[in-house]
């Protein structure tokens, strides 16, 4: 099932190359046919994909083939190529499709206890990876300082990226400290007009004065002036 949910999302990105790191082994036989039919081979026709894979049956269908043994590329070309040119790689399939065949020659018995024994693996497999996705996801911690420099050097250049890191901090302590100014000017304006202020400034005298000086209409319009700047 994840093999298949990482394959939808791979399709619904809808780039143009795609590398598919062997998504058929997941799956069984009928499902690993069923995605190259209509995914890889149908979906994905004018894209470009690499796909690694062990499934050998698959191999006339690609338009160029390349055999890796412990890491290095012993074989490259197309399928009737390689079968041509390379005795190994007929001696490579018809050793696998000997053995597929004598694998279906097997008794009924036999297939069915295989197939249990491999979807118990599977099962086995299936949490043992899901619980090491979960210890990555617990192992994640902080993200250490040479990070942040990395992203800004990458960003706008390092000496670039301080000084709009530290304007954009001022910035921010700057509006937060305009805020409570304009809050604390605010709430000195309800005071002045309910005349309850005592011990006043000239400066403070001079902005009751004003505040009560004003009538309803202005009151409120002062009101929502205050409301709609903040």
């Amino acid at each position: 099932q994840k093999a298949r949910v990482n394959m939808a999302r791979a399709l619904y990105r809808n780039t143009d190359i795609y590398l598919l790191d062997d998504p058929l082994s997941a799956v069984d036989v009928q499902v690993s046919k069923h995605l190259f039919e209509r995914c890889i081979k149908d979906y994905l026709h004018e894209k470009i994909c690499i796909l690694v894979t062990h499934q050998i049956q698959f191999l006339k269908d690609a338009t160029k083939i390349i055999v890796l043994n412990n890491g290095e590329m012993v074989h490259r070309g197309t399928y009737s190529e390689l079968l041509e040119s390379s005795s190994s790689f007929s001696n490579l399939l018809s050793k696998i499709n000997q053995q597929e065949h004598k694998e279906h020659s097997k008794d009924t018995r036999i297939q069915s206890v295989t197939r249990y024994v491999s979807f118990s693996e599977s099962i086995s497999e299936e949490k043992q990876f899901l619980l090491s996705d979960d210890l990555e996801i617990k192992a994640k911690g902080s993200v250490k300082w040479h990070v942040y420099v990395e992203y800004l050097r990458a960003a706008a250049g390092l000496i670039l990226g301080l000084i709009l890191l530290i304007s954009v901090f001022s910035m921010r302590e700057a509006i937060f400290f305009f805020c409570n100014w304009w809050l604390a000017e605010w709430s000195e304006d309800n005071y002045y007009r309910r005349d309850q202020v005592r011990n006043c400034t000239e400066d403070s005298n001079k902005k009751m004065n004003e505040i009560r000086s004003m009538n309803s209409q202005e009151w409120a319009h002062h009101q929502r002036w205050r409301f709609y700047f903040y």
